[in-house]
């Protein structure tokens, strides 16, 4: 596995160097690889700033020995939305390493805007504002629990919602997590200013076997955490069911969708082996909101596993989940065969 992630790092720099040297601004590596927090089933977490129009066609996804990987596209914009807090996908800018670079230039604007984020954490003013805005955004899905009409759905949004609150406790302590969610329930241990009660209610949700548990533990972490922020409880408008048309599939956009997920599964695989059941439940629910949102986008039938989550016993949880990737897997087969190569090698051949 090690060596494939090697190979991997050494052909995407190749690659830019070779193909995009003056498409692509920079490429950057963040998550497992460069914190060495990898396990079996890891990939290489790759991101790129495109130069040019061209530049974008260096973005690629495939999947190698059960592996899959995504070399995807950031533009300048979207970068500085991240540094200025505007989205919870911080390590991408303070914990990024340069794999390549076009020019000092770019270089130095990225160091700039890494400063400009440590400048923003360090603003109370700045940082409580984003603060309250994910207070907000777990409202929205705290609605979404409430209109929910099985287990499934109820653990989804309620998952989501503790993640926004998450993400509003550790921007108001001037942090983030600079592993992602790796170790999440570690640094929010670790940080020095948290709502009361939130550890007890976050873990009693994740053990829940009820909706009506689950919506009353995160009502009393929401409630927590808005005293927490000193910001009012956020009102929201009633969940509406709109309906909506199907999309016609992509075949290609289905396929690269795919190979991006794959990720996901293995880390709920590698969460049921190492009995990981509070990183299972949040993967899971990350895993689930993705699905659930391309079943919709293309009117596939929905495809739920959340509901047989048990924290004292996940093999249920795993065997569902593999049957929701094979289900999925002919879901997208019905339009393009998924490409899956045994080793590197294997793949770079396929490119020729």
């Amino acid at each position: 596995m090690k060596l494939n992630q090697d190979k991997v790092v050494d052909w995407i720099r190749d690659r830019a160097q070779r193909e995009f040297p003056t498409d692509v601004a920079l490429v950057l590596l963040y998550g497992s690889y460069v914190n060495k927090t990898t396990h079996r089933l890891s990939d290489v977490d790759c991101y790129f700033i495109p130069a040019t129009d061209r530049g974008y066609a260096f973005a690629e996804t495939f999947i190698v020995d059960g592996i899959g990987y995504d070399v995807f596209p950031m533009s300048w914009e979207r970068v500085g939305r991240i540094a200025d807090l505007g989205e919870p996908l911080l390590p991408l800018v303070g914990d990024a390493e340069i794999l390549y670079a076009r020019s000092t230039k770019d270089i130095e604007r990225f160091n700039a805007l890494k400063n400009r984020m440590v400048d923003r954490l360090a603003d109370v003013e700045i940082r409580n504002a984003k603060a309250r805005t994910q207070l907000e955004n777990a409202a929205e899905e705290l609605r979404d629990v409430s209109a929910s009409t099985n287990l499934h759905d109820v653990r989804k949004h309620a998952g989501a919602a503790f993640l926004r609150l998450a993400d509003a406790i550790v921007l108001a302590n001037g942090t983030y997590f600079h592993q992602g969610l790796k170790r999440h329930f570690e640094n929010l241990a670790d940080l020095p200013r948290i709502p009361a009660g939130f550890h007890g209610n976050y873990t009693a949700a994740i053990r829940a076997k009820t909706p009506e548990e689950l919506l009353d533990r995160l009502q009393s972490a929401l409630d927590a955490t808005a005293r927490f922020l000193d910001a009012p409880i956020p009102k929201t408008n009633p969940s509406t069911d709109e309906r909506h048309t199907p999309s016609t599939p992509d075949p290609d956009e289905l396929v690269s969708f795919y190979e991006e997920l794959l990720s996901s599964f293995n880390k709920i695989r590698v969460n049921a082996e190492q009995g990981e059941w509070r990183m299972a439940f949040v993967n899971g629910v990350n895993l689930a909101r993705e699905i659930d949102g391309v079943c919709r986008e293309f009117g596939f039938p929905p495809l739920m596993f959340l509901d047989v989550y048990d924290p004292d016993d996940l093999t249920a949880f795993r065997k569902r989940v593999e049957i929701v990737d094979k289900e999925l897997t002919a879901l997208i087969e019905r339009y393009k065969p998924i490409p899956r190569h045994l080793d590197f090698d294997s793949f770079l051949h396929s490119l020729r």
